[in-house]
């Protein structure tokens, strides 16, 4: 069963899912898919939606059926590269999929003409709530690393400011304390990017996950480890590519990694935890632009997988004391290329991490997320970045 509900000059695109909860029946012409009609009230876009007063009518959202979501416990996915096979299909990046958890049922969604002018009205306001507060730059340490891999811990035993930029990443984990995954970035007060890889077991069934900013397992008890309390994700919206050319189940294609984020809207934590003002501001640049920048890289690596830093802290945030060189662009000449090879220090868990540079007043600026490694294509600088494109910001800005 297939439904095409055109909106505007778009088009959504809708392919059944049905994975036999109570929702809907399951199978052939059963599981019915039904156009959204509004979309705030069933909780897909903020009740504030900034279209309106720009003229521009929220994206049209089609229910495919219910979705399996994964336990809480598993383990989240390490992208394997392998050589590519077969058609890639390469779907604009403004063709959207949508879990949401609360209803557990899956969308298929085209952002609206215009988007780019809500883009800019959400970029403002918050570029207005992050000039509120200026940001603290973490102490620096002076520390030696075993071999060459240059991360360190950035705990608060080490020195550095539980309340710093630092608490605009988090743990991307479950509710069992000291477990994770992969890494998130905050964005705004509710809401985080990570990989895509992230969200989705080999099987491709959505992962309901939580974050936790600043988490720190040396910190004391759950509230201290977690100062700004647990998010739960709302939703997990990826690029329709990344599920389309299943890159979700079994090993990680390399055309996959330019599709490789989510973005996850999240509830508020507990009413006694304090609100986050951090959060990552993040831009477009060219790869000449980048050039220019000293890029760095923090995350929360695992420590029962091969290439962690040593001494590992499991669940602790690393970042590295040295700056970034980026490698090969993918493809190849293209300056704003999706895909950006680097040579931050990096392994299993930083999946999803920033990479960042510091502006001129000391401000982190987020340009893209790491999401794999292929040293079969560089191996000087053999992991992968997603590079922000004018697409990405777009969508991203359009759904805060």
């Amino acid at each position: 069963m297939r439904l095409e509900c055109s909106y505007g000059r778009q088009i959504v695109s809708v392919g059944l899912c049905c994975l036999g909860l109570s929702f809907v029946g399951c199978g052939g012409d059963e599981a019915q898919a039904r156009v959204i009609e509004d979309p705030i009230a069933e909780g897909l876009l903020p009740a504030d939606w900034p279209g309106i007063e720009l003229g521009v009518a929220p994206p049209e959202f089609v229910d495919e059926g219910t979705v399996t979501i994964a336990p809480e416990d598993s383990p989240a996915p390490r992208p394997e590269i392998v050589p590519s096979d077969g058609k890639f299909v390469h779907v604009p990046e403004t063709e959207l999929d949508v879990v949401h958890f609360g209803k557990q049922h899956t969308y298929h969604v085209t952002l609206a003409e215009g988007i780019e002018r809500v883009a800019a009205a959400r970029d403002a306001r918050l570029a207005g709530l992050q000039a509120s507060g200026a940001a603290v730059i973490p102490a620096r340490l002076d520390k030696s690393v075993i071999g060459d891999d240059d991360r360190v811990p950035m705990g608060i035993a080490q020195g550095y400011s539980p309340d710093s930029w630092l608490s605009a990443i988090g743990l991307l984990g479950t509710m069992q304390e000291g477990a994770g995954g992969c890494t998130a970035i905050m964005i705004a007060p509710n809401a985080f990017l990570t990989a895509a890889h992230c969200a989705f077991t080999k099987e491709g069934n959505p992962i309901s996950r939580y974050v936790m900013p600043r988490y720190d397992p040396s910190a004391g008890d759950l509230a201290r480890k977690a100062p700004w309390g647990i998010y739960t994700a709302a939703e997990l919206i990826t690029p329709r590519a990344y599920k389309k050319n299943n890159c979700h189940i079994g090993s990680f294609r390399t055309e996959c990694a330019q599709y490789d984020i989510a973005f996850v809207p999240a509830s508020q934590p507990n009413e006694n935890a304090p609100p986050n003002p951090w959060f990552f501001r993040f831009k477009v640049e060219t790869r000449a632009q980048l050039d220019t920048r000293e890029l760095r890289n923090v995350g929360y690596p695992s420590c029962t997988e091969t290439g962690h830093p040593e001494p590992c802290l499991p669940a602790q945030l690393y970042g590295s004391v040295r700056t970034c060189a980026l490698g090969l662009s993918v493809p190849s000449g293209d300056d704003e290329a999706p895909t950006i090879h680097h040579d931050c220090d990096t392994s299993s868990g930083h999946s999803g991490g920033p990479i960042f540079y510091y502006d001129a007043q000391g401000r982190p600026i987020l340009i893209g997320l790491h999401v794999a490694s292929n040293p079969l294509e560089d191996s000087v600088r053999p992991n992968i970045m997603k590079h922000f494109s004018q697409n990405t910001l777009n969508w991203i800005h359009g759904l805060l």
